[in-house]
């Protein structure tokens, strides 16, 4: 496989994992349900299932580790920022 289409699988399997990790960060924060970080867990859960599906989309196997590493490792980075904020954010009962 060329590098050009390496780049355009890796676009196109791994960028819309964060994008969707990013927009079920933003909902639950902004939403505010009552058990914010248990929706955060069912958010990765369900970027889990599109990072794994996006990839068999691809028909690809070359390269398919480094694209799943890639977009599980940012959805987590994204997801685990987001708890963070949550956080940081609710105030200390006690």
């Amino acid at each position: 496989m060329d590098e050009r289409a390496a780049d355009r699988l890796w676009w196109t399997s791994v960028v819309p994992v964060w994008a969707a990790a990013l927009v079920a960060s933003a909902l639950v924060l902004v939403l505010g349900p009552e058990q914010p970080v248990a929706w955060l867990s069912v958010s990765l859960g369900a970027c889990v299932v599109l990072a794994f599906g996006l990839q068999l989309a691809t028909r690809t196997p070359a390269g398919y580790l480094a694209r799943a590493r890639d977009s599980l490792g940012g959805a987590v980075v994204i997801i685990g920022a987001a708890v963070l904020v949550q956080v940081l954010l609710t105030p200390l009962s006690g």
